[in-house]
């Protein structure tokens, strides 16, 4: 999958000026949600860095979100939003977190996930330890060089570039003297592959104004491990509302429990 990944053809944009440290870049997100599912799912994902600062999210969910709150400003509802995304072509979102590194401050990273309610906890920067292993490949035009690296419980290949001299990858990854242009699993549950870079920001890197759940790291995987597990009794949790799936008829439909994959596997049910 992974050298199949490094020749598709990739969307390329001019490269990064040396003296502009806003960069912009889009990965294809690659993955399965949950074990035993058929198929992986794809995600097209945004990273904008600016200096140190640096904000992870779905380019489909920003989009949709920029509509949302422009209807709302006239006085719209979230319906005719949702209408006019669709109208534009706009999927929903597979993923609706976001990551922000040295937000608030230096070395603290900022996660939160707007599924239904609106987590966030914090936590600092994780040193990762990468060996460098002796290989070389291309990527969007760049040369990059691997390595790898165990990072909560998921071994990680990656490919990066010193081109781009900048520390940083997609969702929690970095340490590198190099943007990670591609980042792969060894287990094919994950790959995160550039097809795009560009100068500035695709969005502003600030936190957005709005009420969040503040929650620790563990709270929040356990109402990630429920929602997968059960997804009736995280709903009743979270909204108080008991909500299940129903067929043209009306007519309860049964969901099999699933068990939950994460991007930090040591947080999967065992």
């Amino acid at each position: 999958l992974l050298i199949l990944l490094l020749f598709v053809s990739a969307v390329v944009f001019a490269l990064p000026a040396k003296d502009n440290n806003k960069i912009s870049v889009r990965y294809l997100l690659t993955f399965y949600q949950y074990h035993n599912q058929k198929e992986p799912v794809t995600e097209e994902m945004v990273l904008d860095i600016d200096n140190e600062k640096s904000h992870f999210y779905s380019y489909f969910d920003h989009k949709r979100n920029l509509i949302k709150d422009s209807i709302l400003a006239i006085g719209g509802s979230a319906i005719e939003a949702s209408s006019v995304a669709i109208e534009k072509g706009l999927p929903r979102p597979k993923l609706k977190f976001h990551v922000w590194k040295n937000l608030p401050s230096r070395h603290n990273l900022l996660f939160t996930d707007d599924f239904i309610v609106n987590y966030r906890y914090s936590e600092p920067i994780e040193k990762i330890n990468w060996t460098l292993i002796d290989r070389d490949s291309i990527i969007c035009n760049h040369n990059c060089k691997c390595a790898e690296s165990t990072f909560h419980g998921r071994k990680w290949i990656v490919w990066f570039t010193m081109e781009i001299p900048v520390s940083e990858g997609p969702w929690k990854l970095n340490g590198l003297p190099g943007l990670i242009m591609c980042a792969e699993d060894t287990e094919n549950e994950f790959s995160f592959i550039a097809i795009g870079v560009s100068n500035g920001n695709e969005s502003d890197i600030v936190v957005p104004s709005k009420k969040y759940v503040e929650c620790s790291k563990s709270d929040y995987y356990e109402q990630m491990l429920l929602k997968w597990r059960n997804p009736e009794e995280y709903v009743l949790r979270v909204m108080g509302t008991v909500s299940y799936p129903v067929d043209k008829f009306g007519n309860k439909l049964k969901v099999d429990e699933r068990k939950a994959i994460f991007l930090e596997k040591d947080r999967e049910e065992k």
